[in-house]
């Protein structure tokens, strides 16, 4: 299915939608990127000094309408990260809405595909750091999860673990490098996939760390994970990663997570970094967010995050 290509394009952020729900129990989910934009996402960005502008918008068939999940997350995947690789490349900083947490194979294959072959200052042309900010890990493979839902795999995808149909979205090598990862306010988690992510030897910083330090030391940690030696880095942000009073718009409510009031305010260190090109917010269900508050927290992080008012 095509995307829907905003006129234009030449503005500070790009805003990207992933319309998928297939990969997660709930496919509501799929409805987020259409109703931040038809909420006014863009011009609230745009009124708190952020030049915002809605890049592209990926549609995909869901599970009731018959389509297979290994092939529609595939075909999202590779779309969505052809926008993401042009975007990295030029050193357009993005914003990315899933969807459910699929979409994050497509979008940050592509930006380390985008980035492949840029490198100065000691960088290393085509590698590529990401943070993960979520309440649980998404590095299952089909040979370690029971319910079978891609929801749950995106991270062992990005190192190349999993079905090749996800695994190859950045090319032969895989897109990201244990070393450069790093997860925050892990929380629940399942055996197989703490298994890869400890053999690997990824820092996991659970929520108890993150209540211990703060997440301004934690988010310093992981940032200097994610651009040691690289191109460029990105953070993964899953709704479910705060406390379920202050986000309900999401499909799993995880209790004792993290408080805007704290992310926010570290989210703002990232607007001066020129390493940092994108960020993607996952698995918002609109249909759970009966008075906005959800959405109004999701715009307050990413105005943060792109360094707005």
């Amino acid at each position: 299915m095509t995307h829907i290509l905003a006129p234009e394009r030449t503005r500070s952020i790009a805003l990207i939608g992933a319309a998928i729900g297939i990969g997660a129990p709930d496919e509501r989910c799929a409805d987020a990127p259409l109703a931040l934009r038809d909420g006014g996402l863009a011009t609230g960005l745009s009124a708190g000094g952020l030049s915002a502008a809605w890049h592209s918008i990926h549609l995909t068939p869901r599970r009731s309408d018959g389509a297979d999940p290994l092939a529609t997350v595939s075909d999202l995947a590779q779309r969505i990260a052809t926008d993401t690789a042009s975007l990295a490349q030029a050193r357009q900083r993005f914003v990315a809405f899933g969807g459910d947490h699929t979409a994050a194979i497509g979008i940050w294959s592509g930006a380390a595909r985008g980035l492949r072959g840029v490198g100065a200052n000691g960088e290393t042309p085509g590698r590529f750091g990401l943070i993960w900010i979520d309440a649980h890990m998404d590095a299952h493979t089909f040979a370690t999860t029971e319910s079978r839902m891609i929801h749950g795999m995106p991270l062992a995808c990005l190192l190349g673990h999993g079905d090749p149909s996800l695994t190859r979205i950045a090319g032969p090598q895989a897109a990201l490098a244990p070393e450069n990862l790093c997860l925050i306010g892990t929380r629940s988690f399942e055996a197989g996939e703490a298994a890869l992510l400890a053999r690997l030897g990824v820092r996991v910083i659970s929520i108890e760390e993150v209540q211990r330090i703060g997440f301004a030391a934690a988010l310093a940690e992981a940032r200097t994970i994610a651009a040691r030696g690289t191109a460029g880095y990105g953070i993964s942000l899953d709704v479910d990663a705060f406390d379920p009073a202050e986000a309900p718009g999401t499909g799993y409510w995880e209790p004792n997570g993290l408080h805007a009031d704290e992310v926010a305010p570290a989210l703002r260190a990232l607007g001066g970094d020129a390493r940092f090109v994108g960020l993607e917010v996952a698995e918002y269900n609109p249909h759970k967010d009966a008075d906005g508050r959800t959405a109004r927290m999701i715009e307050r992080l990413v105005m943060a995050a792109a360094g707005g008012a």
